[in-house]
């Protein structure tokens, strides 16, 4: 067989090198697809609890609603009703807004399971308090919102081991730009993150009633894989421009969905929670 030639040589390292470059670019495309696949689809991988039917979809996403904080079983669940997908509980004895006792918490926890997840909150620096407090109201998601600090990441993962089942979230207090270092300290550890202002006179992270800097709370959204919810002032008036400025995986209520009992305590106001729900639902349709 005679030789090709120099010409023919050239020819077949063309017809490699074109084939090569194919190889390379659909290898690159596939990459590309897997890093730019969309944050909250694998905020979904992260979260381990499924989303509910209820939950709030635009664009083929969602947004999880949570409203703290139960007094009653009642409360609980005509709170769930309209809506929320999160229900939020305050076991203490400390002073804290809407705090129930533990046994009181717990028979929220088991009255909603099924309507709703069931959170419960800790503003304790004491691990043992912590993992007690949990056995006994047994809720969905703990929410550690204790002084900033206090139960650093390395205890968030003693929690973690101590409390298998129980999903974790924690809060983030926004008072700056070092808040998106201090989400990502705790990203691994955690289920979910919860950003959130605070206030002076109310211990812990939350319940401050305040809306804090969006543009920080956004920054901590693009930072981490982790759900965040955002807190912090949210109202059925803002909700609506907070998703759009921050794109949060939930939202989260607490003083402006309140209404005042006159003896310094407080109930849920259903028509509030309602127009919370309806306002979060246009924020992630418009």
């Amino acid at each position: 067989m005679p030789s090709a030639g120099p010409r023919g040589v050239r020819c077949r390292l063309l017809h490699y090198l074109r084939a090569y470059r194919r190889i390379r670019l659909h290898r690159t495309v596939k990459l590309d697809r897997v890093a730019q696949r969309p944050r909250r689809e694998r905020w979904l991988k992260r979260s381990r609890l499924e989303p509910r039917s209820t939950t709030v979809r635009s664009m083929g996403h969602s947004v999880r609603i949570q409203i703290y904080t139960m007094q009653t079983v009642e409360e609980a669940l005509a709170v769930a009703a309209l809506g929320a997908d999160h229900v939020g509980i305050t076991p203490a004895d400390l002073g804290l807004p809407g705090e129930v006792a533990l046994t009181r918490a717990a028979e929220i926890c088991s009255a909603v399971k099924g309507a709703a997840t069931s959170v419960a909150l800790s503003v304790d620096a004491d691990l043992q308090f912590i993992k007690r407090m949990v056995r006994t109201v047994q809720p969905d998601v703990l929410h550690l919102c204790g002084t900033p600090g206090e139960v650093g990441p390395e205890a968030v993962a003693e929690l973690r081991k101590a409390l298998p089942g129980v999903a974790i979230m924690q809060a983030i207090a926004v008072t700056g730009a070092v808040a998106v270092d201090v989400a990502r300290s705790y990203e691994s550890m955690v289920d979910y993150l919860i950003v959130d202002s605070v206030d002076a006179e109310i211990p812990g992270v939350g319940a401050a009633g305040i809306v804090h800097d969006w543009e920080v709370s956004a920054a901590i959204v693009e930072a981490v894989d982790v759900p965040v919810i955002l807190a912090g002032g949210l109202s059925p008036e803002n909700v609506e421009d907070a998703i759009a400025a921050v794109g949060p995986w939930g939202v989260d209520s607490l003083t402006f969905t309140n209404r005042p009992t006159g003896d310094g305590g407080f109930r849920k106001d259903l028509e509030r929670v309602g127009a919370f729900v309806a306002a979060a639902r246009h924020g992630v349709r418009s």
